[in-house]
Order: C-alpha cells, then sequence, then structure tokens
C-alpha cells in the first residue's frame, strides 16, 4: 500500500491512514477491485491480534487466507506499478 501511494508523492503515518486513502482513492475509483476494503481490514485486525493478542485464536487455514490474500494485494500493486511506471515513461 505505501509504495501505492508513494507513487503519487503521498506518505501516511499510520496503517489507518493508509488503508483509508488506499480505500479511497484507489478501491472507489476503481483502479482495484471493491474486496480489497474487506480483505485488508482483516488482514489488518488478523496482524493487530497476532501483535497483541496474548492468546492465539487464528487456525491454520485463517493464517493460509492471509497470506494467500496478501500475496493477491502484493501481485496486484506491482502489475499497478508496473502499469504506470509504463504510463509515465513515454515514447
Amino acid at each position: 500500500m505505501s509504495a501505492v501511494h508513494l507513487s503519487r508523492g503521498n506518505t501516511y503515518s499510520s496503517h489507518a491512514q493508509l488503508i483509508g486513502r488506499f480505500n479511497k482513492d484507489f478501491v472507489k475509483t476503481g483502479l482495484f477491485p471493491q474486496d480489497y476494503t474487506r480483505i485488508l481490514a482483516r488482514l489488518f485486525e488478523d496482524r493487530q491480534a497476532g501483535d497483541y493478542d496474548v492468546v492465539g485464536t487464528m487456525t491454520e487455514a485463517e493464517a493460509r487466507q492471509d497470506v494467500d490474500d496478501a500475496e493477491k494485494i502484493v501481485a496486484a500493486v506491482a502489475a499497478y506499478l508496473e502499469a504506470a511506471e509504463g504510463i509515465d515513461s513515454g515514447p
């Protein structure tokens, strides 16, 4: 997410700002799929739980889903940045 924002010259100091602006600037405008809003919220919640929850409650299946979704988003971000680079480079 930071790389996508940085490609437009923007940086944010918190995860909440980063995710919120991504949803506004990239999901709501159709540059990324609508389901990324839900996925990013879940990934952030799961990360918070992993960092701060004393008793782990995540199943292996949930962890695998998080990894799969994170990989999907990273691939989409890479594709977006490559396409944006191609547009900016001109003839």
